[in-house]
C-alpha cells in the first residue's frame, strides 16, 4: 500500500490536532476575546455613566440656583408683610410673635 492510498483512506478518520500547545492557544485566544468584549461593555457603561453623571450635576446647579433665588425672594416678601404688619399695628416692636400665632 502506497502513501496516496493511505491519505485517501484516512480522510474518514476524525482528525484530532494531536498538539497540545495549539489547543491550549485556541482556548486562551477564545476566553480572551470574551474578556475583551466584557470589559468594552463594561467601559461603553461607565462611559454613559460619567455622561449623565454630568448632566444630572448640570440640572442640580440649575436647580439649587433656582431655589435659592426663590428663598430670597421670599425673604423679601416676608419682610415686606412684616414691615406693613407693624404699620398696621398688628404688630410691634417689642412683641413679635411667629407668624404662626398672628390673628387671622
Amino acid at each position: 500500500m502506497n502513501i496516496k492510498n493511505k491519505l485517501i483512506n484516512r480522510k474518514d478518520e476524525f482528525i484530532v490536532d494531536p498538539e497540545p500547545l495549539s489547543i491550549y492557544l485556541g482556548i486562551v485566544g477564545a476566553s480572551g476575546a470574551v474578556v475583551s468584549i466584557v470589559n468594552y461593555s463594561h467601559y461603553l457603561v461607565d462611559k454613559h455613566k460619567e455622561k449623565k453623571d454630568k448632566i444630572n450635576k448640570a440640572k442640580l446647579i440649575h436647580w439649587l440656583s433656582k431655589l435659592e433665588n426663590t428663598i430670597s425672594e421670599l425673604e423679601g416678601v416676608f419682610r415686606i408683610y412684616k414691615t406693613f404688619l407693624l404699620e398696621v399695628g398688628v404688630l410691634s416692636e417689642r412683641n413679635n410673635p411667629p407668624f404662626s400665632q398672628l390673628p387671622p
